[in-house]
């Protein structure tokens, strides 16, 4: 997954993508995890001047006490198939203009009526079990450090859904998912 800062007039641009880095997974076809939020958490800039398409703040009650409040990044919710994401490939999330200031936090969200489920190369649907899936949000696995965000620049963020780490089969057919999702890269 991927957090992208574009250029605009009075900040950037705030894009939020997906990967994975290559799992043992030798008899699945695909792993698919639909999320239905991802949010960061905006530090130091103006929070009225985040506004795109119905995206930006969050009410009243998630806004902090000095110009920070959680900001939904995404639109609909979307599947990801993590084992088309590997090797360097990545897909987006979403993405966000926003004013000059820092990201401090980044928090994603599974869709538990969405599609996540592996299908094995033998064609059965596995669905996977949400119950080690925070409703909170899960939070990035990363000693995190804040993200500038620079008027006219992109911040492009990679964030990697390590499947090998968060699926726990248990018996045919069953998988435990338990998102570990960290940061892979940050480029300016």
């Amino acid at each position: 997954m991927s957090l992208a800062l574009a250029g605009c007039s009075s900040g950037g641009v705030l894009e939020l993508r997906i990967t994975d880095a290559p799992p043992d997974t030798d008899n699945m076809a695909t792993a698919i995890v639909t999320l239905s939020a991802a949010e960061a958490h905006f530090a130091g800039g103006d929070d009225d001047a985040i506004h795109t398409d119905g995206f930006g703040p969050k009410g009243d009650d998630e806004k902090g006490d000095h110009g920070d409040s959680w900001i939904r990044v995404t639109g609909e919710p979307l599947a990801y198939d993590l084992l088309r994401l590997q090797n360097g490939l990545s897909e987006l999330i979403g993405q966000l203009a926003l004013p000059a200031g820092k990201i401090t936090q980044i928090r994603l969200f599974i869709d538990p009526n969405g599609m996540n489920a592996v299908t094995l190369k033998n064609g059965q649907i596995c669905p996977f079990l949400l119950d080690g899936v925070d409703q909170t949000g899960i939070k990035i696995v990363h000693p995190f450090k804040a993200l500038s965000i620079k008027e006219g620049r992109t911040l492009q963020v990679t964030l990697d859904f390590d499947l090998k780490e968060s699926v726990d089969m248990t018996a045919p057919c069953v998988y435990h998912l338990k998102p570990v999702i960290k940061i892979k890269s940050v480029k300016e």
